[in-house]
């Protein structure tokens, strides 16, 4: 791994990945984006045909033109964009969802053991591991938008990177998912519910 800007990543391996995952996030985002930003005219450029007149269908093209550097910015800046803020409530979503595997099956064998306490502590209790995930995803990868510096590195990977590590973003999604599925089916266990 290189030394990115102010970040040490020889001590830091899963910062690196956690960042590299959400890079890899945010690039399907913005891909996605592009594929919709070509579908869209196709669409909608033969209706503009049937309904508008020939002046004021130049006025319209004129008008994209004109604003599709803002819509751009809008879509696919790194700082507020639109593919940035869905990437980042993806990955935080991702990875808050491997916590409640824990959180699953620690409340289960807490159930088990000692029964139902209170509600309050027992939700306090399912939530622990939850937010020490948020946590931590907030610190490795959003903290003093660390992200961006890992960003501009990133960027000057080659092709074979960016889709090796977009393809790792889709398996860290999916086993997210897999692992909250699984940590309900665990507890279910766990309690022998029927």
């Amino acid at each position: 791994m290189n030394e990115i800007a102010g970040v040490n990543t020889k001590n830091n391996r899963f910062e690196y990945f956690l960042n590299a995952v959400h890079y890899g996030i945010w690039i399907i985002k913005v891909c996605i984006s592009k594929k919709l930003d070509m579908l869209f005219p196709k669409i909608f450029v033969p209706i503009e045909r049937l309904i508008f007149t020939k002046r004021y269908q130049q006025k319209i093209i004129d008008g994209r033109r004109k604003y599709n550097q803002a819509i751009d910015d809008l879509f696919h800046s790194k700082m507020s964009g639109l593919c940035i803020r869905m990437a980042d409530i993806s990955f935080y979503t991702a990875n808050i969802l491997y916590f409640s595997f824990l959180s699953f099956v620690l409340s289960a064998f807490r159930l088990k053991v000692f029964g139902e306490v209170n509600k309050i502590i027992d939700f306090i209790l399912f939530m622990f591991p939850i937010l020490a995930g948020y946590i931590l995803a907030d610190r490795t990868v959003f903290y003093k938008d660390k992200y961006l510096k890992y960003f501009s590195q990133f960027e000057k990977k080659d092709k074979v990177w960016h889709r090796k590590w977009c393809f790792i973003a889709i398996v860290f999604s999916i086993g997210g998912f897999a692992a909250f599925i699984i940590g309900i089916v665990t507890m279910i266990a766990i309690l022998g519910v029927s």
